[in-house]
């Protein structure tokens, strides 16, 4: 009847909303995750600054661009140690890869909050997108709608935490 396929076309209609939040959502961790790696090489760029901050001495002579240096972090093995040629002096590299470091520190803590957040988001939507999957026969009983209804209250309180776009039927698909 009439109300059962309005009914079963609003099903489909909030299950493809949910199935692009959860896409968005994924994407969303891809790229959180990606600029939290690069954030991982942070303890490299500081132990480069450091080095070249040990060795500033080393630098004296403005035509000096590269030496090699004992790296005592590291059990006292030699590196060879070249400077940056976008920098006038290696205390500039060493001012710069330090203020780097600053700069990654405080972002990765924003990045790691907003990865926090999106995965708990992941986790309500996932969640309903299964309870959806489960009253997928909405012809079947009275007692399906009533999750269907309650799942779409639920999305719709979440909608500011999950970014859950709520559909509507003249909304092209």
């Amino acid at each position: 009847d009439d109300a059962t396929n309005e009914l079963q076309q609003e099903y489909e209609l909030w299950s493809d909303a949910v199935k692009k939040c959860v896409t968005d959502l994924k994407k969303k961790q891809r790229s959180l995750e990606s600029e939290l790696n690069k954030i991982k090489g942070i303890e490299q760029t500081q132990q480069r600054a450091q080095l070249i901050v040990n060795n500033l001495y080393m630098f004296s002579s403005p035509t000096t661009k590269s030496v090699t240096v004992q790296d005592w972090e590291n059990d006292g093995i030699e590196v060879e140690l070249t400077l940056n040629p976008k920098y006038q002096s290696a205390s500039e590299e060493a001012y710069a890869l330090f203020a780097q470091v600053r700069k990654l520190k405080r972002g990765s803590t924003v990045v790691e909050n907003l990865l926090e957040e999106t995965d708990s988001a992941m986790g309500v939507v996932e969640e309903i997108q299964m309870d959806l999957q489960s009253v997928s026969s909405l012809t079947d009983n009275d007692n399906n709608e009533g999750v269907f209804r309650i799942l779409q209250q639920r999305l719709k309180r979440s909608a500011g935490r999950t970014n859950f776009q709520i559909p509507s039927a003249d909304q092209p698909q």
